[in-house]
């Protein structure tokens, strides 16, 4: 029975699948810590680990541009230290995940538009300054040369066209003939679904859809941009405008209201009372510098690691002017006509500068004390830093995984109604998962249905009752799952149990009509306590079903997250890359989890990912976004390595210790990779391009400097085996390389990048050859920085598979298209 009870680690280990597919077994989340489940896992309003891994919003809305089918994204993920407790009674276990080291401050990278003076030579008086127009989207603009092509699309595209024209025709201060224009493009995104339904060719819908959503989500950031009060800039907000408590009232206050607890001084260190004090008293500290710390502070007041007991401390009125007084220092200047151009050149060139500009506008955002500049903020938020990681895995999945129960044989010493029974009891068991819709929530029901046979005898002095009883239970344990918390309820069996008298055996049995008399009479006894005696036998069985429940499920459950926090949370958590859970849900099919890998000064997924057929028993969506912060905070770059330690350190980082590197690979070759994403991957038409960018390469005596070397790799599909090979070579740029040049880094990159170790995942190897039987990879799709994949039943000969690619970002499918996906991932 033991073994059968096994769901939390099959879940938790398809959760990192998608993660095992690219990186192997890695390793962060928020620790649990063994308090959180003591043996009866009873735990109603824990805190509950979220490493769950993203699908990108729907293209429309009905007939507004702004997405309201998508969720809001929640607060970023927690930065530093864990808060301290309440009080010194308090029960409520605390999270204490080691300090993370702040992300290295560089300096903003914000364009600004040229001033007057500079704009005027030193004979010319300044000339007033244009009011800026909206920015050219070149991005969408090569997107429509594609659907412009198409006789079906072609007069929708021209209408997109001459929209952004006309905008780009208006000062960003003309607000009703922007509105009237974004208007336009709305009414157009919305048209698109149903245009793409009539589509002939699978490329044309996927594109038709894909820009639409890429319209619409301009159409709600511009919105957003035009609601700010001050386009070209926002001032920072005095030191104490508005609010005659200084900081250091405010810190006072707070103290006061904690009292002499032993916990107040852990709370002064945790909301960095001295360093926000200082802060207070050196009035000529730059700006610049009181916002950061006034950020770091906010970023603790909304961790994901506060319990609810701490989330409703930081809620008091003590804490409301301190809240308020750091909002006012955390707002910063924002030039939002730079931002928009930020956002164009980054949905066009994709590059790192681009990123990390906008991450950190996002960033001084979110925090501000302007609600103009917050609504802004939380439009970037949605659609820049949306979830990564998405998978879904079916119940029938999960339920085959299973392992098979063996019936188990056990002695019985019990004492029932004031009768000694013995003899040998059977128990078989089988454990499933049972799902319960809910779109906000994992909502399951671990359920374990099993049989006890017995023989025994009871002992009741002058007679002894043979008999053989049969009882049937269902233990249940329900689990609601959020991104926030696991409440798991205590396990609830049922029993309806039979038993049946074979013997009746008395001390007068030798006797002559006295034995018959005592069987008769014991029988008598027998049948009338016989309904007591079975509630009893039942109520037994049931609360020995329920403890071996709870204790059973918090054992798999530790073991399981012992593992994941080893293998996954860990190293992610010491590259400051938290798996943050954006949103859960339960089908009557399948559970599905939508979560970001990123760091807070990194962005996520933007575009529309790919949707898995709808037979699939388990699809995962991965965009290169999530690969590439991974990559990113490896910090590998601008420091001379030799290649084979390189690959070491990577490997040590990620949780792979136990991986070495090729033992093929060339020797004395030092690399120096670039400062800027060294190491990258895009996934576009098919193909995954892993990139490596370097500084400088030494071989031996020979140098090369500023090479980029690109390896592309195409997918393989062979039942459950999906290979990654290259067949095309290794291409180099740097500076003046020759024929010679070119032999010499192949020899060494062809090494690294060899074909005769191509990736391979092995679906029956990860999950065993009995679970995967009869099923089959059904999909492999690289598009538009999405990886999709998904398996389902192997499909018979005259069987049409489902379209290989259906955006997600769809709410407008027809009603036949709705019902047929209605269990889709």
């Amino acid at each position: 029975m033991r073994r059968s009870w096994v769901i939390i680690p099959l879940l938790g280990g398809l959760a990192y699948l998608s993660l095992l597919a690219l990186l192997g077994p890695m390793g962060g989340s928020e620790k649990i810590g063994e308090a959180m489940f003591p043996p009866s896992l009873r735990m109603p309003s824990s805190q509950a680990p979220t490493f769950t891994l993203a699908e990108a919003p729907p293209v429309v809305a009905d007939t507004q541009p702004n997405l309201a089918a998508l969720e809001s994204l929640a607060l970023p993920p927690q930065r530093t230290v864990a808060a301290p407790p309440i009080t010194a009674n308090m029960a409520t276990p605390v999270f204490d995940p080691p300090p993370l080291a702040p992300p290295p401050v560089e300096e903003k990278v914000v364009p600004q538009p040229p001033s007057p003076e500079q704009t005027a030579t030193s004979e010319e008086q300044p000339q007033p300054v244009e009011p800026p127009t909206w920015p050219r989207p070149l991005a969408l603009e090569a997107q429509l040369r594609t659907v412009t092509q198409e006789s079906q699309t072609r007069v929708w595209a021209y209408a997109v066209q001459d929209a952004l024209t006309e905008l780009r025709a208006l000062p960003l201060t003309e607000k009703e003939a922007s509105q009237v224009v974004f208007s336009q493009l709305a009414a157009l995104a919305a048209s698109a679904p149903n245009l793409a339904e009539q589509a002939t060719s699978e490329n044309l819908r996927r594109d038709l859809l894909t820009l639409a959503y890429d319209i619409s989500r301009r159409v709600g950031i511009w919105r957003a941009a035009m609601e700010v009060e001050s386009l070209q800039t926002i001032l920072p907000v005095a030191h104490d405008e508005g609010l005659s408590l200084s900081m250091l009232a405010a810190i006072e206050q707070i103290e006061s209201y904690l009292g002499a607890d032993k916990y107040t001084a852990a709370w002064a260190r945790y909301l960095k009372f001295s360093d926000l004090a200082a802060l207070d008293v050196a009035r000529a500290i730059p700006l610049e510098d009181r916002a950061a710390v006034a950020r770091q502070v906010l970023y603790r007041m909304s961790s994901r690691g506060l319990t609810m007991q701490q989330r409703d401390l930081l809620k008091k009125s003590a804490f409301a002017d301190f809240e308020i007084l750091l909002r006012r220092w955390a707002t910063q200047s924002v030039d939002v006509v730079a931002l928009l151009h930020i956002i164009e050149d980054f949905e066009y060139t994709e590059n790192a500068s681009s990123a990390f500009a906008l991450a950190e506008l996002i960033d001084q955002m979110q925090y501000s004390v302007r609600q103009d500049t917050v609504s802004l903020a939380a439009q970037l938020e949605k659609h820049y830093r949306n979830a990564n990681v998405r998978f879904a895995v079916a119940r029938e999945l999960i339920n085959r995984s299973l392992p098979e129960s063996q019936p188990t044989a056990e002695e019985v010493r019990d004492r029932i109604l004031k009768a000694n029974v013995t003899g040998r009891s059977t128990t078989a068991t089988r454990v499933s998962l049972d799902l319960t819709p809910d779109p906000a929530q994992w909502n399951f029901n671990i359920v374990a249905n099993g049989q006890v046979r017995s023989d025994t005898a009871s002992d009741a002095g002058p007679a002894v009752f043979f008999s053989n009883g049969h009882a049937r239970f269902q233990v249940r344990k329900q689990f609601h799952w959020t991104p926030k918390r696991l409440s798991v309820e205590p396990a609830s069996a049922t029993v309806r149990s039979s038993n049946e008298l074979v013997q009746v055996a008395t001390d007068y049995d030798k006797i002559p009509l006295f034995g018959a008399l005592a069987q008769t009479i014991a029988t008598q006894q027998h049948d009338q306590h016989a309904f007591e005696a079975n509630r009893i036998v039942e109520r037994k069985i049931a609360v020995k079903a329920e403890r071996r429940m709870d204790r059973e499920v918090g054992e798999q459950f530790n073991l399981a997250y012992q593992q994941f926090e080893k293998k996954i949370l860990g190293p992610l958590r010491r590259l400051d890359v938290e798996p943050r859970s954006m949103s859960l849900q339960t089908t009557s099919q399948r559970l599905i989890s939508r979560s970001r890998l990123a760091s807070a000064s990194q962005l996520a997924a933007f575009t529309a990912r790919p949707r898995a057929p709808s037979d699939s028993w388990f699809s995962v969506q991965i965009h290169q976004s999530m690969v590439n912060n991974v990559l990113n905070q490896l910090a590998v770059g601008g420091r001379p390595l030799k290649l084979r330690a390189l690959l070491s350190e990577i490997h040590t980082r990620l949780g792979l210790q136990g991986r070495t590197p090729p033992a093929d690979l060339p020797e004395n070759v030092w690399l120096l990779l670039a400062d800027e994403e060294p190491l990258k991957i895009s996934c576009s038409a098919g193909s995954v391009r892993c990139v490596v960018r370097l500084q400088q390469l030494k071989h031996g005596r020979r140098r090369w400097k500023n090479l980029v070397v690109r390896a592309e790799y195409t997918p393989v599909i062979e039942g459950m085996v999906l290979t990654m090979r290259r067949e095309k070579p290794i291409e180099l740029t740097g500076d003046r390389l020759s024929f010679g040049d070119q032999i010499a880094l192949r020899a060494v990159f062809s090494k690294v990048f060899s074909k005769r170790r191509p990736p391979v995942l092995s679906l029956p190897k990860a999950l065993g050859e009995d679970k995967t039987r009869g099923l089959e990879i059904t999909q492999f799709v690289l598009h538009r920085g999405w990886i999709g994949l998904a398996v389902a039943p192997r499909r018979g000969p005259t069987a049409s598979p489902a379209a290989e690619v259906e955006l997600a970002a769809d709410p407008q499918r027809s009603t036949a298209s709705r019902r047929q996906n209605a269990n889709q991932r």
